[in-house]
């Protein structure tokens, strides 16, 4: 079994070893999960606790990641590893059968209504809730500790099945004030885990060429080609089902923040494309203030027409000509080039994505 060595360093001296801690953590780890469940897994919001299956069984945790699709997240108990494992799949099982309208019932119940749950997804997860729901499951086992077998099981099903499966375990260790140090490990690395094979009923991937066709069919595709100019100062790409998000890292906030978010399809809005904006994410991003950035979008009510939302802080408008979506971009940039330079870019999780600030083509 993997074990994780650590060492506290003092702002002055030698690094100083950390004892691993004697207590044990089944008690404590279903409350921590519970609490925050990044502790467990990074790409999930938990939208069911101990939900009831068709066999009558209660899983642990029902998570959906940023692409719609299900997370099972099971904690090891009183069970062996073994029985953990093979209940997990019964799980994933009965979660692959759940409608779009089962999934939405189960995350209104926990967040209080659907606007409610609409908006702690876009707050995870920094885009809107996809139309398809539930086109794959993925399986985290969780335990205080895993065992060379059950390693060796998860590993198996993962790479010679390429079942979307991982397990999690803790390596703790004691401080001097009586606090403790939690460590995460995962049998297989998480990004190669976050992948999951192809499947006949889950929709492609979409691509900016897609974006593009969608803009063309929809007699919008220079307004789009004008906004996507916006790549210099928004340099990381998001592609969704539905739309795409510019967007870039800010120094306040350890993932990507959106900058726009484009819808380039008809969606009721026949003829342009859709804009969202967000003036704290602005702020951010750019590194301007508050004030600066409330300013433009306020200004943009003026130019654009604005579309309803429940979006908390956000506001939508149509781009239907190539000279409103210059304006869009003018003012932005305007912010962009006056504010301070934000953190360098790494990529991180979402759809689709590019993350160089190369020339985008301006042809389907």
């Amino acid at each position: 079994m993997k074990r994780a060595m650590a060492w506290w360093v003092p702002a002055k001296g030698k690094p100083l070893p950390m004892a691993p801690a004697s207590v044990g953590l089944e008690r404590d780890l279903e409350d921590w999960i519970e609490s925050d469940v990044t502790i467990a897994v990074d790409d999930v919001l938990v939208i069911a606790r101990q939900p009831i299956t068709v066999w009558g069984t209660r899983l642990d945790l029902l998570g959906i990641d940023a692409e719609g699709n299900l997370v099972v997240l099971e904690l090891k108990r009183k069970q062996t590893l073994r029985d953990t494992v093979a209940q997990a799949i019964e799980y994933a099982a009965w979660a692959s059968k759940l409608t779009a309208e089962a999934v939405l019932s189960l995350a209104d119940d926990k967040f209080g209504g659907r606007e409610e749950f609409e908006e702690a997804f876009r707050k995870k997860f920094e885009t809107d809730l996809p139309e398809v729901l539930n086109e794959a499951q993925r399986i985290v086992i969780v335990a205080p500790e895993i065992d060379d077998v059950t390693t060796t099981v998860v590993d198996y099903l993962a790479t010679a099945y390429k079942m979307p499966i991982n397990a999690a375990w803790f390596d703790v260790f004691d401080q001097a004030d009586g606090e403790r140090v939690l460590v995460r490990l995962t049998v297989v690395e998480e990004e190669r885990a976050r992948q999951r094979p192809p499947t006949d009923h889950r929709p492609p991937a979409k691509t900016l060429d897609d974006m593009r066709s969608l803009a063309l069919q929809n007699n919008a595709l220079e307004p789009l080609n004008e906004l996507l100019q916006l790549h210099e100062v928004l340099p990381s790409l998001a592609i969704y089902q539905t739309n795409l998000n510019l967007r870039k890292k800010a120094l306040d906030y350890p993932s990507y923040l959106a900058g726009i978010s484009i819808y380039p399809s008809q969606q009721g809005h026949p003829d342009c494309v859709t804009i969202a904006l967000n003036p704290s994410n602005l702020a951010r991003v750019f590194g301007a203030t508050e004030e600066a950035a409330t300013e433009l979008v306020v200004s943009l009510r003026s130019a654009l027409p604005t579309v309803p939302t429940t979006w908390i802080g956000w506001e939508r408008f149509e781009v239907r000509t190539v000279d409103q979506a210059r304006t869009v971009t003018q003012r932005l940039r305007a912010l962009a080039h006056g504010g301070a330079q934000a953190a360098p870019l790494r990529i991180n999780g979402g759809g689709s994505q590019t993350d160089a600030p190369s020339p985008l083509p301006t042809t389907v």
